[in-house]
């Protein structure tokens, strides 16, 4: 994300922390007629109110702002790929071109290794990359993943899986303070992305 020092003319730190929480916010996770779903949540007017202690005015201009802008998807309501940017905003320096892809080779290296641990519950289902990685530019601010396990597609799901799963997430982000890693729900709220499948 190029420097700047606001959003819609609120602090780029305050409005970063606030699309930080939306992303927090928990999501329900329901089969219905034997599919998985999972609820929908949206960056509405209530949620700046509640953020910002503005009022109902102030947040539809606001929000109104955000869409205009291209922070949020005009019909979900949820944060583009540029307000994806801003959630992984850090004041540092840019990476270069060179050394993004010596992390990703990192990443991939490490995916191999996971995914060929014998007898393993827990696997890499896959790995997507998006963002800046794909354009031409000479540096990056990070380096954008989805990256999806196969833990919901066990029959038998136990709390032991969830906690390999959360293991191997640091794994892999101890690898790098310029990787973000995204959702399998944020990639399905990204409309206006260009996803490259990376792994396997």
């Amino acid at each position: 994300m190029k420097s700047m020092n606001d959003v819609c003319g609120y602090d780029i730190i305050k409005m970063r922390d606030i699309f930080r929480n939306f992303r927090d916010i928990p999501i329900e996770h329901k089969y219905i007629d034997g599919k998985f779903e999972l609820d929908k949540k949206q960056f509405d007017r209530d949620f700046l109110i509640a953020q910002l202690s503005i009022s109902s005015n102030e947040a539809t201009h606001l929000l109104d702002a955000l869409v205009k802008d291209g922070w949020l998807e005009v019909e979900t309501l949820t944060p583009t790929t540029q307000g994806m940017a801003l959630i992984n905003f850090e004041d540092r320096p840019r990476l270069s071109r060179k050394d993004a892809q010596k992390i990703m080779s990192e990443i991939l290296e490490w995916a191999e290794k996971t995914n060929n641990v014998k007898d393993a519950r827990i696997k890499i289902k896959s790995i997507d990359l998006f963002g800046s990685y794909l354009s031409s530019s000479p540096d990056l601010g990070d380096i954008d993943l989805i990256l999806e396990f196969n833990t919901l597609d066990l029959p038998d799901l136990e709390p032991e899986d969830e906690d390999l799963e959360e293991q191997l997430v640091s794994e892999v982000m101890n690898i790098s303070e310029y990787i973000s890693l995204h959702s399998a729900y944020e990639k399905l709220s990204l409309v206006d992305a260009t996803f490259e499948k990376i792994f396997p």
